[in-house]
């Protein structure tokens, strides 16, 4: 048995994710988030050229976790349809529409310091502590 990301015994992170998405799938789509307007009741964005682009590093793990997330997702679907770019925009609307909650969480934890470049047990420990920051902004 493999030990997850917060210490305990328990599967894969990939089979994880793919376990929780297809729990999801059946459950309505704001199960288990909360945000402050129901879906049907949000701005509906307008389209918009995509033209800015983000760069950042993964680890050879991280990439392989994704990738194998992405995998399984287009399995559970059928399709070919998710890449990174549209898994990682969607982590972004996710985000910005929970905004506020992202932000009351974030409140309560209080000061933080961006680790060195070159300290990667530092940089674990803060993306630790963000993650757990939106994790709760998405159980409130």
């Amino acid at each position: 048995m493999n030990t997850d990301k917060w210490g305990g015994a328990g599967e894969d992170s990939a089979e994880r994710i793919a376990r929780q998405l297809e729990e999801r799938a059946r459950k309505p789509q704001t199960a288990g988030i909360k945000t402050s307007t129901t879906p049907s009741a949000r701005v509906k964005r307008k389209p918009e050229k995509k033209d800015r682009q983000k760069r950042f590093l993964f680890t050879a793990s991280e990439d392989a976790e994704l990738e194998e997330l992405i995998h399984q997702f287009n399995r559970k679907t059928n399709s070919n349809a998710l890449n990174l770019s549209y898994l990682v925009r969607a982590c972004v609307r996710l985000a910005t529409e929970n905004k506020r909650e992202i932000l009351d969480a974030a409140a309560k934890v209080g000061e933080l310091s961006r680790p060195s470049n070159h300290e990667p047990a530092e940089q674990d420990a803060f993306e630790e502590t963000i993650a757990r920051i939106v994790s709760d902004a998405f159980r409130q």
